[in-house]
């Protein structure tokens, strides 16, 4: 349980983001640690089961060990060291996330790239091996590592659901999208079990929200506080999916900060100015991944050369029920850019920020 205790401060940060409706006194609150980060579920209307307990740790623990890059139970880790034309039988969960992978792979161009774990690993941001004290690769080891990184040699065979590997060199690392799709599991467990208000929260990125009053978005520069807070209360059952580049990052000694957001086709960590992606109301796979592919988006403030918001719009367009809010800070601009409105869908705290409307 080291791991767990070593998340209770995340825990902490996290619950001062979110305003909820119901009573907790007559909830339940359930703690564990999988993935390499923290899961915290909360409800509200009633306490949680020993039965959905144990439905929920067996949910989170199969996840865990179908997709990890490190357990030896897993498809990923055996996908990793397989020879080239290796095959696999795949079960309908991982024929589902793996979809979703695909589908999220060509709705981005490729910007969210499944196969892009090489360049996690010689960045140092593989699970269980990140250190905010890394040396940065050579330019040299980044087209080394690109060349590895091409999602078409997972051939996928949804129809027979058949993994075959084309290359022997390509990897692949699902944990951009799998704790989405974990979360909304999750809540699905807690639901059947007639739970109607509360919340799941992995990793404080990926989050279904069975019903609350507000979620508030976290400050990019100010830990702990909430930049702006979104009007909930209408709503239930929604995946909330969130990626920045304020958690995991390290810093060379020449000051310069390296993100564990890496674009699939320069090698190299994000510097777009985006802090942060949030998209509610996507299941929560799809939303991971998208959040993913925004923050690796460039912003220009003529919308129509602006690759940030060409994908927004594509989001939106795709997905019309869904709310955006993208953080932006790039020297002395400061914005929020969202689909919805200011002080009728959300309300913000820091008024040295924007906002924009796409």
């Amino acid at each position: 349980m080291s791991l767990l205790r070593k998340f209770l401060t995340v825990f902490l940060a996290i619950a001062l983001l979110f305003s909820f409706s119901g009573c907790k006194s007559l909830g339940g609150v359930l703690d564990f640690a999988y993935f390499n980060t923290a899961v915290h579920i909360e409800t509200h209307d009633k306490p949680i089961s020993a039965q959905t307990e144990t439905l929920i740790k067996n949910t989170l623990s199969n996840f865990e060990n179908e997709f990890s890059t490190n357990k030896e139970t897993s498809l990923i880790y055996n996908f990793n060291l397989a020879k080239k034309d290796a095959s696999f039988n795949l079960s309908d969960l991982q024929a589902q996330v793996l979809k979703q992978g695909k589908d999220a792979f060509l709705f981005t161009g490729g910007l969210f790239n499944p196969a892009v774990y090489p360049l996690v690993k010689l960045w140092g941001f593989a699970p269980y091996s990140y250190t905010p004290n890394y040396t940065p690769p050579t330019q040299e080891q980044i087209q080394s590592a690109l060349s590895l990184c091409d999602f078409n040699n997972a051939q996928i065979d949804f129809e027979n659901k058949v993994l075959t590997k084309t290359n022997e060199h390509t990897k692949l690392d699902l944990s951009g999208l799998v704790k989405g799709v974990c979360a909304d599991a999750v809540a699905q467990i807690l639901k059947d079990a007639g739970h109607t208000s509360g919340y799941v929260n992995i990793g404080g990125s990926s989050l279904n929200l069975l019903k609350v009053s507000s979620l508030g978005i976290r400050h990019p520069e100010k830990a702990g506080e909430s930049l702006l807070t979104v009007n909930t209360k209408n709503y239930a059952d929604l995946s909330v999916s969130t990626s920045g580049d304020y958690e995991r990052y390290y810093t060379d000694s020449d000051g310069n900060r390296y993100t564990h957001l890496i674009n699939p086709f320069t090698g190299k960590t994000a510097n777009t100015g985006v802090s942060s992606a949030t998209i509610i109301g996507i299941n929560g796979g799809l939303g991971d991944a998208l959040t993913t592919a925004l923050c690796l988006c460039e912003y220009s403030a003529v919308k129509t050369n602006s690759p940030l918001t060409i994908l927004a719009n594509k989001i939106i367009t795709e997905y019309p029920d869904c709310m955006i809010f993208i953080v932006y800070k790039k020297e002395q601009t400061k914005l929020i850019l969202t689909n919805k409105t200011l002080n009728q869908h959300f309300t913000i705290t820091d008024q040295s920020y924007s906002v924009v409307n796409i």
